[in-house]
């Protein structure tokens, strides 16, 4: 009860000295406020606009920490102080709403034990209104006004009303700003766009090859650098700039790109096979084995020398630019494999090569090796793995004319 009779000499004390200076409190019991209303007791003692005595801020400053303790006021003679730094409101609007109906829902209950004759409710009341107002006083700067707040059915009807109306303004503010910036991102990309084509457009053919040399590199070691750059760039994932003049690994084209590619180079070959198959039983095509006389049968060689590929010119030119028509054709007639069967394998297997780190190349020599035996069996040679196998790593060209001239002579 003392506690009690104290507040409320203090708030009549602290109300008549506003009355006298023309200083309102604002009611809020922070530490900005407090100093704004000492702020003002303090302009109108200086200006004469009331009749202060020689102790009259002093009094006014320690009857203001008395009745908002929580402030933390530092009281002179003729300045006041505090050291609490205002809290920064990180709460949301709704989380202030949800914490305003919980106080209001606890003074009530205060209200009404008052009444049933709890002595020290009012005491909590007390310190629970400032709370109230300070987060009324947040809504309000932040353009929402608050009903009335109280403790019948009706108020708390009202209250609860105006706490969904706000929830689905929020809402509909809220997307109404995403569409905004969404909108506004759009408009910003596509000015970007529209800036880049209006450049290249504007750019004179002289400027253009002016900075097209400024970005080739000058010497040898510059390219190389800047092929070394890209590399990394590429290994470690991040974007870099297209370097003219340096050819990009595959592994910078897209996946349809890289499709694209491959059923390209396939259609090509396809293309290509089936104009040779119409043509390559026809007599004295051009790239057929040149005739060499009687081929020697011996059982430890094909009775063809590897490297006698160069006197029929036109043959190792067909056989260097499509190994897989002329091999696919010589199996073909040896009776090993179909022509279309072989020139498939042939051609898939050597398309793949550079995409699949060659993998494919390594397992297209091996069926390439194993053919070479086959076709040592059907004539009767001895068998050579180790030649067979140099033959296709280092030299394939020859061995594809070598085949193709044991196929065609050695029965004769």
């Amino acid at each position: 009860m003392q506690a009690e009779s104290a507040v409320a000499v203090n708030a009549t004390d602290l109300q008549a000295l506003g009355n006298s200076c023309r200083c309102q409190f604002a009611g809020l019991c922070s530490c900005v406020q407090a100093l704004e209303f000492m702020k003002c007791i303090q302009n109108a003692c200086d200006s004469k606009a009331c009749d202060c005595q020689n102790h009259h801020f002093l009094y006014a400053c320690h009857t203001m920490s008395s009745e908002c303790p929580r402030a933390g006021l530092k009281c002179g003679v003729k300045e006041a102080t505090c050291n609490e730094v205002p809290p920064m409101v990180t709460e949301s609007t709704m989380e202030l709403v949800a914490e305003i109906e919980e106080m209001q829902e606890n003074r009530c209950k205060l209200e009404k034990a008052v009444a049933d004759g709890w002595i020290n409710g009012r005491v909590r009341i007390a310190e629970l209104e400032p709370q109230i107002e300070e987060r009324i006083y947040t809504l309000e700067r932040r353009g929402v006004r608050v009903p009335k707040l109280g403790c019948r059915d009706k108020d708390a009807e009202a209250f609860i009303a105006f706490k969904s109306d706000l929830k689905k303004q929020m809402e509909r503010e809220e997307a109404e700003s995403k569409a905004v910036a969404l909108k506004e991102n759009k408009a910003s990309i596509k000015g970007k766009m529209e800036d880049k084509e209006h450049k290249k457009k504007k750019l004179p053919k002289a400027e253009k090859e002016e900075k097209t040399n400024e970005a080739l590199p000058a010497t040898d070691a510059d390219l190389a650098g800047a092929a070394a750059e890209t590399g990394e760039a590429l290994a470690s994932g991040t974007k870099t700039e297209e370097v003219p003049g340096v050819v990009h690994s595959w592994r910078s084209l897209s996946w349809l790109q890289y499709a694209l590619t491959l059923l390209v180079n396939l259609a090509i070959y396809v293309i290509c096979a089936y104009l040779y198959d119409r043509v390559r039983h026809k007599p004295n095509l051009p790239f057929a084995p040149i005739p060499v006389g009687v081929v020697p049968r011996t059982e430890d060689d094909f009775g063809v020398g590897l490297f006698s590929c160069f006197s029929d010119v036109r043959l190792c030119l067909f056989a260097f630019c499509c190994p897989c028509l002329r091999w696919a054709d010589t199996l073909d007639r040896a009776g090993l494999l179909k022509y279309w069967i072989a020139f498939t394998a042939f051609a898939v297997l050597s398309i793949l090569a550079p995409y699949t780190f060659g993998i494919t190349g390594l397992l297209l020599l091996f069926v390439c090796f194993r053919y070479r035996q086959l076709m040592r069996r059907r004539y009767n040679v001895a068998p050579n793995n180790c030649q067979d196998f140099l033959a296709y790593t280092f030299c394939s060209t020859c061995a594809v004319v070598q085949e193709a001239k044991v196929e065609a002579y050695r029965d004769k």
